[in-house]
């Protein structure tokens, strides 16, 4: 008698709840214009650099800033919509990198920091999979996957290196000469965005990105991988 009671009110309160979510039509779009801001959190930010014979230096690198542009382009679906992102990214660091060298290893040496100027620069695309769920009227989610193509280049001033002797590995001699890289990568996202107006909208998004670069003629072999919230900023289509 109790759940006769209680089970067709509850089926009828657990309806209305739901139906605003699963029947309501929203206005539909094309697609939304996004710029994204943001830091890259690296997972690791020590990186070995290799001054051609051998030796190794450990270098410390600090969260780089990252802006982002691209385009959601919506395909299909009714509740559940699918479609495809593409956009392109900017990061850079132009600062000291921290290095450490070692005097008298191997007989009780301590170890040598100095700095080197750094100046790095990270062009990259990016294309991928998109599913968007429209909440409500304002407020929708989405969720993006797919492969990212990239450019970076580094140069490193070696000309105010400190001369320690003797520091094994001896202190490098940077050529000045920028370097380049280009690389292949994967990125994944998820965000969520609100609508104040009808034209444009704002929210969070984290990212997930993984991708290696490579300064094989010098200096760096590293993984720039990590996870970062983005702040995201949009215009619907």
């Amino acid at each position: 008698m109790f759940f006769k009671n209680f089970i067709k009110p509850g089926i009828v309160l657990s309806l209305l709840f739901v139906s605003p979510f699963s029947f309501a039509e929203y206005a539909k779009y094309n697609g939304y214009s996004l710029f994204q801001v943001g830091n890259i959190g690296l997972d690791d930010t020590t990186v070995d650099f290799n001054i051609g014979d051998g030796e190794e230096y450990q270098a410390t690198l600090s969260d780089l800033p990252l802006i982002s542009g691209g385009a959601h382009i919506i395909q299909g679906g009714s509740f559940i919509e699918y479609g495809f992102e593409a956009g392109g990214l900017l990061s850079w660091q132009n600062d000291s990198v921290a290095i450490a060298g070692c005097t008298g290893c191997g007989s009780g040496g301590t170890t040598v920091v100095f700095s080197a100027k750094n100046k790095f620069y990270h062009f990259g695309t990016y294309i991928g999979g998109l599913v968007n769920i429209p909440l409500t009227q304002h407020a929708r989610l989405f969720a993006t996957a797919g492969p990212s193509f990239s450019v970076s280049s580094i140069a490193i001033d070696g000309d105010n290196l400190p001369t320690v002797t003797p520091v094994m590995p001896p202190t490098p001699e940077f050529s000045n000469q920028r370097e380049y890289s280009f690389d292949v990568g994967w990125y994944a996202t998820a965000g969520i965005m609100v609508s104040p107006t009808k034209s444009w909208e704002f929210g969070v998004m984290y990212r997930v990105q993984d991708f290696g670069i490579d300064f094989s003629d010098s200096y760096v072999d590293t993984d720039y991988k990590g996870e970062h919230l983005m702040i995201v900023f949009g215009l619907k289509l």
